[in-house]
């Protein structure tokens, strides 16, 4: 059973009942909906389909919206733009367009102010590079340096520069209201440039009677990769969001800042996403390339919690095979891997008693060969602190709370499962009547236990070693 868990982008190729059941067998744990291109009634039917699907105990998905954020895109325009690579460029706003009769218009009213001679102006991740070399009141003049094909609401990046917007636009908090009253349990928040942006949204979160929704911060500008340690602090969980990453920093740095901000979330035990273009190819190939099972390859030896399809499920041709070939990627990876639980986690915010008997339950089932790691928490502490140390079993974590359940199912090990309450003996018979019946362990099997003390503050957790 795969440790790392797979979120996988919901669109046309994989939004019904029979897909969606085959993307859960497959290993796909999150269904991600992409507020990017909104339709109300689209993302209902989405949402509705993936909960009665839970409800009826075929799928145990997260649903995870992922907001829209404060986007720069062209504006929309009656003919395709054919630019070849030496081509000068004509670069405006819609105060400026109509006296431009060939244009690439951004709908970001600063990008004339804000930019200056030298800079890069990137669209569509960076399939079109252009290079500021004149700066006018209404325009400016820019060296394409590639050909392409410029079309409407495609996305433009900015590198370097600071956009002055909110870090929670209205369409956003329309969207999140909407999500939240619908079901959806995760939030990843888009564009995020530093902690303030986080706070709003958590602010928001309150006003909507949904604070207990976890924040997933997108790392995807060069603001955010400058102020990360704090970005990580704030947010519950951290997306390395590498499609806008790379068009903000040198290509050739990406992999190197990817694996920065892992192992900064690895060390503040905080979940951390790597996501995009991880198997691009089986959007209209059967197969990856060899890069691309090198790609997640090494998402999953750097130990992040999850890794992300995008056009892959969403969109492509083959939406199952993708969530499979990731799955055996993913299981191969960690076979060969063994984690010693004790470069995670150093700096997680948590009492250290509670951590150490935490740990060391890790430790003794490694020492013991335990096949799995058994915990009964309330909040999900001890699910996501043992995940945080990399156990090397698999985490059976049990809980009345199915806001735990869903809050679970991005960290890196865990199995949540719902049970009904009842006092800590009954628990553990329910625990392993459950394993054996599931045929996930089998009589004789040894586990580790972890019982909290107190359900509300999770103190002085109770370890035992049971035999099934």
């Amino acid at each position: 059973m795969k440790q790392t868990k797979i979120i996988a982008t919901i669109g046309p190729a994989s939004e019904s009942p029979e897909i969606l059941e085959k993307l859960y067998q497959a290993g796909a744990n999150i269904a991600r909906i992409n507020c990017s291109h909104f339709d109300e009634e689209e993302f209902l039917r989405k949402v509705n389909t993936i909960t009665e699907l839970n409800n009826s105990g075929k799928t145990n998905f997260s649903i995870m919206l992922d907001t829209k954020g404060p986007e720069i895109r062209t504006t929309l325009m009656d003919n395709p733009l054919e630019v070849k690579a030496g081509d000068t460029v004509i670069v405006t706003i819609p105060e400026f367009a109509d006296k431009f009769e060939k244009r690439l218009v951004s709908d970001y009213p600063y990008t004339i102010m804000d930019e200056q001679v030298g800079n890069l102006i990137d669209v569509d991740c960076g399939l079109l590079s252009l290079s500021i070399q004149e700066k006018n009141s209404d325009h400016l003049v820019c060296y394409a340096h590639h050909s392409y094909t410029i079309k409407s609401r495609r996305h433009i990046n900015l590198p370097g520069i600071t956009l002055k917007f909110p870090g929670l636009t209205d369409i956003d908090k329309y969207h999140i209201q909407f999500g939240t009253e619908k079901g959806i349990h995760l939030v990843a928040m888009s564009f995020v440039r530093d902690k303030s942006h986080i706070q709003e949204y958590r602010a928001f979160l309150h006003e909507i009677n949904a604070p207990k929704i976890p924040v997933i911060a997108k790392i995807e500008t060069l603001d955010a990769v400058e102020k990360v340690d704090e970005i990580i602090a704030e947010a519950d969980g951290i997306m390395v969001a590498r499609g806008d990453l790379g068009a903000q920093v040198p290509m050739e740095q990406l992999p190197s800042v990817q694996e920065m901000i892992v192992k900064k979330c690895l060390l503040a035990g905080k979940p951390v996403i790597v996501a995009t273009n991880m198997l691009e190819s089986m959007i209209d190939n059967p197969t990856p390339t060899r890069a691309e099972l090198t790609d997640v390859h090494n998402a999953v030896k750097q130990s992040a919690d999850a890794t992300m399809l995008s056009g892959e499920s969403a969109i492509g041709k083959y939406p199952v095979e993708a969530v499979t070939m990731m799955r055996k990627i993913i299981s191969y990876t960690e076979e060969t891997t063994d984690n010693s639980h004790q470069h995670f986690a150093r700096t997680i915010g948590i009492d250290e008693n509670k951590k150490e008997v935490i740990r060391m339950s890790l430790y003794l089932a490694d020492k013991i060969d335990a096949k799995a790691i058994v915990v009964f928490t309330h909040t999900g502490f001890m699910g996501k602190t043992a995940a945080a140390l990399r156990p090397n079993q698999p985490v059976y974590a049990f809980t009345f709370s199915d806001a735990t359940v869903k809050n679970l199912a991005l960290h890196y090990g865990v199995n949540p499962i719902l049970i009904e309450e009842s006092n800590n003996a009954q628990h553990l018979e329910i625990a392993k009547n459950y394993l054996l019946e599931k045929f996930i362990l089998k009589k004789g099997d040894t586990i580790v236990v972890l019982i909290d003390g107190n359900a509300n503050q999770e103190s002085a957790p109770e370890m035992k070693v049971v035999t099934l």
